[in-house]
C-alpha cells in the first residue's frame, strides 16, 4: 500500500497549484505532483487577461500581480498581416508574466498552504475506479479525489476515460521565441510593442500571431489548430520578417509546444477523477486564453470537493464539478466554437477584418471578449447592431 491523501492533484502549473492551495486551505490533505522540477520552462504567450489577472487575485490575493508581473498593458493593436486593423488604448490591464517565475511562485503559495508537493514525479497509470496513482519510479499513492492538471497530452485523461496514446483530436500547436525589443523594426514597430501586445490575422489558416512585450524582451509566436498544410514554421517566419529587422528569425530559439484548441470536455469528470486546465481542453477557442480558465476551473474543482468532503460523500465531486463546469464554463466555450467560424476560414476572414477595420468600438469589444466582460452573444448582438446602425446612416 502506498501514501494517501485526500486528494491527488497531477501537475503543479497554474491550474493545478491553484486547485492545491484552495484545497489544502480549505483543510483537506493534498499531494501535488509534477513530473518537471520547478523552476521549469514552459512555452507560453505570457499574457494574462484582465479575466486571468481577476481568478489570479481572487486565488491568491490582491498583492499576487505584483508578484508575477512584469508589465501592465492597457491597450491592444490588431493587424490582418502587417496592415492595422484597429488599436485601443484606456482597457483593462492585461498582465505579462514569464511562466518559469509565475508557476514556480504558485507552486510555492499550494505548498505554504499545506499541500505535499513532489517534484520529479511522473505519473504512469491511473486507476480511475479506486482512486489510485503509480509514479514512474513505481510508487503508488491513493486518494479519494484525483485532479488531472497535467496538460493537453493529459496522462489523466488518457488513462481515465481509456482513451488511445497520441495527439487527442482538435488539439492546436504553437511555436514560440523570445527577442530583445532592438531586434524588432525600429521606430513605430519597436515603439508600440514596448507598450502593448500585437495581435496578426491571416498569416496562417486557423490561427494567429503575436508580439506581446515581456518586461525586458519580447514573445513572437504564432499559434493555431493542427491541420494539414497547417505551416507553423513558415508562418513563423513571415511574421518574423514582417516585424523584426533582417536576419531575426535565423537567430531565434523557436520552441513549439501543444496546446488545446477547440477540444474541451462537456463532461470534465468521471469517478474519482476530475479535469481542470488544459487537461479538460480549456484553451478559450477563439483567442487562445488559457490561464484565466485554467484557475477558474481550478476554483469550481476546488469547490466541488470541498463541499462533497463537508457532505461526506466525496465520490460524489465528479458531479458537483460537472454541474458548476457546465453553467460557468461550458456554454462560453460553445459560443466561441461557433464564432471561431466567422473569423478563421479563408471565406469568412477578410469580411471578419473588414467589419473591424478602422473600428475603435468593434476592436474594443473583440478586446473584452478576452477579459470577460462581454460574452460571444453580447459581442455578436453589438456588431449586427452597429452594421445596421452605420448602414441606415447611410440611406440618403
Amino acid at each position: 500500500m502506498g501514501a494517501s491523501a485526500d486528494v491527488i492533484v497531477v501537475g503543479a502549473g497554474s491550474a493545478g497549484s491553484a486547485a492545491a492551495a484552495l484545497l489544502a486551505r480549505a483543510g483537506l490533505s493534498v499531494a501535488l505532483l509534477d513530473k518537471e522540477a520547478f523552476p521549469r520552462d514552459k512555452p507560453c504567450a505570457g499574457l494574462l487577461s484582465p479575466r486571468g489577472a481577476e481568478a489570479v487575485a481572487r486565488v491568491y490575493g490582491a498583492g499576487a500581480l505584483a508578484e508575477i508581473s512584469l508589465q501592465a498593458c492597457t491597450g491592444a493593436r490588431m493587424f490582418r498581416k502587417d496592415r492595422l486593423i484597429g488599436e485601443i488604448t484606456g482597457a483593462p490591464a492585461m498582465h505579462c508574466l514569464h511562466r518559469r517565475q509565475a508557476d514556480a511562485w504558485f507552486l510555492a503559495r499550494a505548498s505554504a498552504a499545506g499541500a505535499r508537493v513532489m517534484q520529479s514525479a511522473e505519473v504512469r497509470e491511473v486507476d480511475a475506479a479506486v482512486g489510485r496513482v503509480t509514479l514512474r519510479s513505481g510508487e503508488t499513492l491513493d486518494a479519494k479525489i484525483i485532479i488531472g492538471a497535467d496538460g493537453p497530452n493529459s496522462v489523466v485523461r488518457r488513462c481515465a476515460w481509456k482513451t488511445v496514446r497520441g495527439r487527442p483530436k482538435g488539439l492546436g500547436f504553437s511555436l514560440i521565441a523570445e527577442a530583445p525589443y532592438d531586434a524588432l523594426k525600429p521606430g513605430e514597430t519597436r515603439e508600440k510593442c514596448r507598450l502593448y501586445p500585437h495581435v496578426y490575422f491571416d498569416l496562417m489558416p486557423w490561427g494567429y500571431g503575436w508580439v506581446f512585450p515581456q518586461g525586458a524582451a519580447c514573445t513572437i509566436g504564432i499559434g493555431g489548430l493542427v491541420r494539414r498544410g497547417s505551416g507553423f514554421r513558415a508562418a513563423m517566419r513571415r511574421l518574423v520578417d514582417m516585424t523584426c529587422v533582417e536576419g531575426t528569425f535565423e537567430r531565434l530559439e523557436l520552441r513549439g509546444h501543444s496546446l488545446p484548441f477547440g477540444n474541451f470536455s462537456r463532461t470534465p469528470a468521471r469517478g474519482h477523477v476530475l479535469l481542470v486546465g488544459d487537461a479538460a481542453g480549456l484553451a478559450e477557442p477563439v483567442t487562445g486564453e488559457g490561464i484565466a480558465f485554467a484557475i477558474e476551473s481550478a476554483e469550481l474543482a476546488a469547490q466541488a470537493v470541498t463541499d462533497a468532503f463537508a457532505d461526506g460523500e466525496a465520490r460524489s465531486a465528479s458531479r458537483r464539478y460537472t454541474t458548476l463546469y457546465r453553467r460557468a464554463i461550458y456554454p462560453g466555450f460553445r459560443q466561441a466554437r461557433w464564432a471561431r467560424l466567422l473569423l478563421y476560414p479563408r471565406l469568412t476572414l477578410p469580411l471578419a477584418m473588414r467589419a473591424l477595420s478602422r473600428n475603435e468600438d468593434r476592436v474594443r469589444w473583440f478586446f473584452e471578449i478576452a477579459s470577460g466582460q462581454i460574452s460571444y452573444a453580447e459581442y455578436t448582438r453589438r456588431m449586427l447592431r452597429s452594421i445596421f446602425l452605420r448602414r441606415g446612416a447611410r440611406k440618403p
